[in-house]
């Protein structure tokens, strides 16, 4: 949806948007790559813990947790590997990055898909 709506472009660097995600070799990432399991990212160290997910600023204590992590292969491409759990913040993170009115991946589906095809009740 942010694509077709020039807010994100697949081509671009994560690191565009998101600043502190250019470290340990992440610099040339793109948010297709990114999106697409192949940069090796699939189990960062160290874990998030309930801890992170329970803090009142979790938004900024996980990107900045996954965005220091690092990968674990030498170079994004090199391999596919599935992010099953760890792709919800990684996509979290890109909307609230890049909306000008920074809502979470949840907020901005129920606003932006949600209330139009009026199934924001089901």
């Amino acid at each position: 949806m942010q694509e077709s709506q020039d807010e994100l472009n697949p081509d671009e660097k994560v690191s565009t948007c998101w600043p502190d995600f250019a470290c340990n070799n992440k610099e040339s990432i793109t948010v297709a790559q990114l999106i697409d399991h192949s940069v090796g990212m699939a189990c960062i160290s160290p874990h998030i813990t309930i801890e992170m997910l329970q803090h009142p600023n979790l938004k900024h204590i996980i990107q900045d947790h996954i965005a220091k992590a690092a990968m674990e292969w030498p170079e994004a491409g090199d391999y596919k590997g599935y992010m099953a759990i760890l792709l919800g913040f990684y996509e979290s993170a890109l909307v609230e990055l890049t909306d000008d009115k920074e809502r979470s991946i949840g907020q901005y589906l129920h606003d932006e898909a949600f209330i139009p095809l009026q199934i924001e009740d089901e």
